[in-house]
């Protein structure tokens, strides 16, 4: 038992050795992993020469299974280790392998110290281990740990995995290759000897560390070659280092962070007549090359502190040469990090740039004296030959065009004016003679950032004693501001002007409405009650006549209102695909069979905020429009989407914020519009078509409906090429209202109440107040707010509702209200006017918020509106 002891004992602490030795190989270079891994394997196989000597000298049962237990730990921790030596040895990427095997075997290990050891495996390790003597039968009750089935799967992949990893290897390096070859053919019979010892209960001796260092031997070979190879290299790197450093025309040399010079090459030294012994250790900034100036070595202090901090620092330096002479340096300090980026080392880098320096400053004082003469005027100044080409131009010229003198030199200055106004340009040329040695002109130019600007250039010529024209002198500069604020003002007066004409028409209609409004009233109210009484009378028919003609009059009382924006609007939240339905047909049957209507309506359109009525004036103005340019047939196409505009312009349209809104877009196959007509497109009274077919106020119609409903119109139109009109409608979140429900039309007309009538117009109060009283009211005249007053002082309590008129002399209609609400604050009031949206504005009603009734009105109207207001709770 003496030798198996011994060298159980020898293996032991020959793998010891190497383990330390690694270890101590790789401590000094902390980067080198393949020797931290040999190192463990060695340890590992130390500690696996100890257990089984442990096994072979116990005296007891407990003693035995704890050094089988630490052998069965030790050999899961060596497959570990000897697959991370393969790895790191090859060079192979196997981290995936190498997470598994770790997490199986430590897996194990767990296992094995939690759980209770089975005997199925192995009988009697003591029969393998220990076949001599009396100590067989003290020890028969040693048990392996349950986790070695797994440990020794494992390890049957490792040796695959270094052949695999020798076959790498191999590829590269044969002598390499084959002693990795070597290592895994015995790991695998290592692995063989083991499962032979534990599962055959055999009566030999376990011979595993014996066959770990006849393995191990061929990969410690493998890793010392490694070592050397690399060793070599770092050697052959030096040297190539020490040649490129020492031998470059740069001052290069190595800092601490601190600053300390730790190396500087030959180059440097020789430039400030210094030795290695003169400057090595020292700080920096207290080296002969800095020492000259106090100033110079405290940027530099300053320098390597933001470059410890990982900054690269640069700029220019003197540095004193051996000579005594001061020379200008460009000077640098760049940051060296560490794997973990950490800032180790600084480089400092200066080069000699004292030419360079000299020249400059020879450059630049030439070029303060010409610069004093031209190149700091702000004009253009440039000469060219009689045919304009350039053969010199100043700095202004070159900023201005985006150019460089080397490039501008030998163009045409030509090139530079915009094509419309070259011929004047040469006009201006043509026009420099002996006599007229100076022209100017003004010209648009198309700049280096491709804009087009206004420019004046004087022109001046130099003649030859023969009075020939030999070269042309330029002197230019940008007018476009001045040029632009006077085409601004000009069309800013033709917009008041505008404004003014559109101003005047809106009071003129609005006068004309009134009071024709009021007339119309008075008509209309006889008629519909001269209507109601004469059923079956021959007269009937003529009445019915006048009260077409008094609907077609307010129809275009209402039209001469929409296109100067102040007509009363009723808006409600609606769909404008509703709308657009209801239209439908009526549109079918005014556009005729020879134009095909296609009406292409999104599903999910947003509601919007107009009047539907004015809304389906709007479609009817824009498709018989369409028709009109249509004379032959063609299409025509309405569509509705909901829309996001961004930009607070559309096609130069300049009301209305971004946002979301619903898009009403018409367009039609027909002749389309020239830019002039275009321009002029949305004028009342305008119009391209014959005498006697249209009167001008279609499209201003609905500009204005439009623009009141607080959306805009575009305009997309070419000639032969149809036009298209999109109008944007501000989308609104409020949901759709339904249609009331209504009652029977003659059950609404009566009523029993008593009504506060004011009207200041003589015949529209008596036409009214006859209306009503047959309808069963009681009426209470009044001609102005004062004397509705003492009529309700008069009447307390029987006064049902006030219906007035908005504007009236003395005192308006809210006003009459806001006095008569404060006895009685729940009493109902109806406004009527035949004044414009803007005047009804100024006197207190928000059209919309108030119960209105746009004079002329019918009777039966005004009747269903104060059921609808009596009637509301």
């Amino acid at each position: 038992m003496g030798p198996y002891i011994f060298a159980n004992a020898a293996l032991s602490g020959f793998f010891a050795f190497g383990a330390i030795y690694h270890f101590i190989l790789w401590s000094r270079s902390r980067r080198e992993w393949t020797l931290l891994a040999f190192a463990l394997v060695s340890f590992l196989s130390s500690v696996n020469a100890y257990a089984v000597l442990s096994i072979a000298t116990a005296h007891t049962v407990v003693e035995g299974q704890q050094a089988l237990n630490l052998r069965g730990h030790v050999a899961g921790l060596s497959v570990i280790s000897l697959a991370w030596l393969f790895s790191s040895v090859s060079g192979v990427r196997a981290r995936l392998y190498l997470w598994i095997v770790t997490t199986v075997l430590l897996a194990g290990v767990l296992a094995g110290l939690t759980l209770r050891p089975s005997t199925g495996i192995v009988t009697s390790v003591v029969q393998v281990v220990m076949p001599w003597g009396e100590q067989i039968s003290s020890l028969q009750r040693l048990t392996p740990s349950p986790f070695l089935p797994i440990m020794y799967v494992m390890a049957l992949s490792v040796p695959i995995f270094g052949l695999f990893s020798a076959r790498r290897v191999g590829a590269r390096d044969r002598v390499g290759g084959v002693l990795l070859a070597l290592t895994s053919v015995g790991s695998l019979a290592s692995v063989f000897v083991g499962l032979t010892a534990d599962l055959a209960g055999t009566s030999l001796p376990y011979l595993g560390p014996v066959v770990s260092a006849v393995w191990i031997l061929p990969v410690a070979w493998q890793v010392a070659r490694a070592n050397r190879q690399q060793a070599d290299q770092l050697v052959t790197t030096e040297r190539r280092f020490r040649a490129i450093f020492d031998q470059t025309f740069q001052f290069i040399g190595l800092l601490s962070v601190d600053g300390t010079l730790l190396e500087v090459n030959e180059t440097a030294l020789a430039f400030a007549g210094a030795g290695q012994a003169d400057v090595i250790g020292k700080k920096f900034w207290d080296t002969p090359w800095w020492t000259h100036s106090p100033e110079l070595q405290g940027r530099l202090r300053a320098a390597v502190h933001r470059a410890g901090h990982g900054d690269v620092v640069r700029f220019e330096v003197t540095h004193r040469a051996a000579d005594g002479r001061l020379h200008h340096v460009d000077f640098s300090l760049k940051p060296v990090r560490d794997g973990d980026g950490a800032v180790v080392m600084l480089i400092p880098e200066g080069h000699d740039i004292s030419e360079r320096k000299e020249a400059e400053d020879a450059l630049r004082r030439s070029e303060e004296r010409f610069r004093f003469l031209i190149q700091n005027q702000t004009e253009f100044v440039v000469s060219c030959r009689p045919d304009a080409t350039l053969i010199f131009v100043n700095e202004s010229y070159c900023r201005y065009f985006g150019t460089a003198p080397d490039v501008a030199i030998g163009t045409s200055l030509l090139d530079r004016i915009a094509p419309e106004h070259r011929e004047a340009m040469r006009g201006q040329i043509a026009g420099v003679t002996r006599d007229t040695p100076v022209c100017t002109g003004e010209h648009i130019v198309v700049t280096g950032a491709d804009e087009r600007r206004w420019t004046q250039w004087t022109s001046s010529g130099v003649f030859d004693d023969g009075r020939q024209l030999i070269a042309l002198q330029f002197t230019g500069r940008d007018i476009d501001a001045r040029v632009v604020a006077e085409d601004g003002k000009r069309k800013l007066e033709q917009r008041l002007l505008q404004a003014q004409k559109m101003e005047a028409l809106g009071q003129l209609a609005g006068g004309v409405a009134h009071d024709f409004n009021n007339l119309l009233t008075v008509i209309a109210g006889h008629t519909d009650m001269l209507l109601a009484e004469r059923d079956t009378t021959p007269a009937r028919h003529d009445l019915e006549q006048i009260r077409l003609a008094t609907e077609r009059a307010a129809s275009m009382t209402r039209q001469l209102l929409a296109f100067s924006r102040q007509s009363v609007l009723e808006p409600k939240v609606v769909n404008l695909n509703t709308i657009v339905e209801q239209a439908e047909t009526m549109l079918r049957r005014t556009l005729g069979e020879d134009i095909e209507l296609s009406v292409r309506t999104a599903s999910d359109v947003d509601h919007v905020m107009a009047d539907p009525d004015q809304l389906g004036r709007v479609l009817l103005n824009m498709a018989i429009n369409a028709r009109d340019a249509m004379p032959d047939g063609g299409t025509l196409v309405i569509e509705t989407r909901n829309v996001t505009l961004q930009s607070e312009l559309v096609d130069g349209a300049e009301e209305g914020p971004p946002g979301a809104y619903v898009l009403l877009a018409m367009s039609d196959t027909g002749c389309g519009m020239t830019s002039e007509t275009k321009a002029r497109l949305f004028e009342p009274f305008y119009t391209t078509k014959g005498l006697g077919k249209g009167t001008g106020l279609g499209l201003s119609v609905v500009d204005g409906v439009v623009k009141q409903s607080g959306g805009r119109i575009d305009v997309h139109s070419q000639p032969g090429l149809g036009t298209t009109f999109n109008i944007y409608l501000p989308a609104t979140a409020a949901a759709a209202a339904g249609d009331p429900i209504r009652s029977d039309a003659r059950t609404l007309s009566a009523g029993t109440e008593t009504i506060l009538l004011v009207e200041d117009e003589p015949a529209v109060r008596e036409m009214t107040q006859a209306a009503l009283q047959r309808r069963g009211y009681t009426v209470l005249p009044a001609s102005s707010g004062a004397e509705a007053l003492e009529i309700a002082r008069d009447n307390p309590g029987r006064i049902d509702l006030v219906l007035t008129d908005v504007v009236m002399p003395g005192m308006s209609g809210p006003q009459l209200v806001e006095r008569l609400r404060a006895e009685h604050p729940v009493l109902a009031a109806v406004f009527m006017s035949g004044y414009t949206s803007d005047a009804v504005l100024r006197h207190g009603i928000e059209t919309g918020e108030a119960d209105f009734l746009q004079k002329p009105f019918s009777t039966a109207a005004l009747a269903a509106k104060l059921r609808q207001v009596l009637d509301r709770p």
